[in-house]
């Protein structure tokens, strides 16, 4: 029987399951930075990957595995040379693109946390291989998507 992984282990072991996905070799994507993030006034304790390849884009994800249904993944797609980014959520809003109910939280999806952050690399691997975000991912396109400042205008 798996024992409980703490929150370390679990962001340790997310950074290999990305790298081995379909769009990181797709787009040759390596591991660029690994840190922790603490917790704010507004958010919990998390961990950020920056993952670059071969052009000026990168992704950045932030996991923050906040027990109970409080956990989430923010994934920015950054330009480090215009100094522009946006994050995924939006980009999927803007573009009416509905896949799953809270498909950023690893705790949507069934069984143990290696199955259900399985489950979120293969939804990414859908998403993320789209041509029209491959375009971006590889440097080809970028689009300004504006960020939703909700309630804390």
């Amino acid at each position: 029987m798996d024992h409980e992984l703490s929150d370390a282990e679990k962001a340790d072991s997310l950074p290999d399951l990305l790298v081995n996905s379909t769009f990181a070799k797709s787009l040759g994507l390596s591991l660029d930075e690994q840190r922790f993030v603490p917790a704010t006034d507004l958010v919990g304790p998390a961990w950020e990957f920056t993952f670059k390849g071969q052009n000026e884009r990168r992704l950045i994800f932030d996991y923050s595995p906040v027990a109970g249904d409080k956990d989430y993944i923010v994934i920015r797609i950054a330009d480090i040379l215009q100094r522009q980014s946006f994050f995924l959520k939006y980009w999927l809003k803007v573009h009416s693109i509905h896949h799953r109910p809270a498909p950023f939280k690893l705790s949507s999806y069934p069984g143990s946390f290696h199955e259900q952050s399985t489950a979120f690399v293969q939804y990414l691997d859908q998403l993320l291989c789209r041509p029209d975000m491959m375009a971006i991912l590889m440097g080809n396109e970028w689009e300004d998507i504006p960020f939703d400042w909700g309630d804390l205008k």
